[in-house]
């Protein structure tokens, strides 16, 4: 049996996993010292078989509300993301050793519509 854990994470906002199976260091930020107890497939929202962000990735059994930090995605999510089937694309928040700051707003239902109406 797989065990799998859904994100708002989706290949709407991170495509390489599913473009070219891109591979991704993930963890559960808020949960870095707990103990791992399974593998799971990290996948995501869209309603498509390949909406997978990780493949037997080993973390503690995630909780709701658990933060997911998916590493090495920068410039990536940035220049690939779409708004496809309706998803938003994320913030993005750089974070440097003084703290962090949102340096792109997360698109909106206005925005997504906006070229439509």
């Amino acid at each position: 049996d797989k065990a799998y854990l859904g994100s708002n994470i989706s290949m709407n906002t991170l495509l390489r996993p599913a473009l070219y199976g891109a591979k991704h260091h993930i963890v559960l930020a808020n949960r870095l010292n707990d103990e791992i107890k399974g593998r799971y497939e990290v996948v995501g929202q869209v309603c498509e078989n390949t909406d997978r962000i990780g493949t037997d990735v080993e973390l503690p059994d995630p909780r709701i509300d658990d933060i997911l930090a998916v590493f090495n995605a920068g410039a990536y999510v940035s220049s690939m993301a779409s708004n496809y089937n309706g998803r938003p694309i994320p913030a993005e928040v750089l974070i440097t050793d003084i703290g962090e700051e949102v340096i792109r707003k997360s698109s909106t239902f206005a925005d997504y519509i906006r070229n439509y109406v």
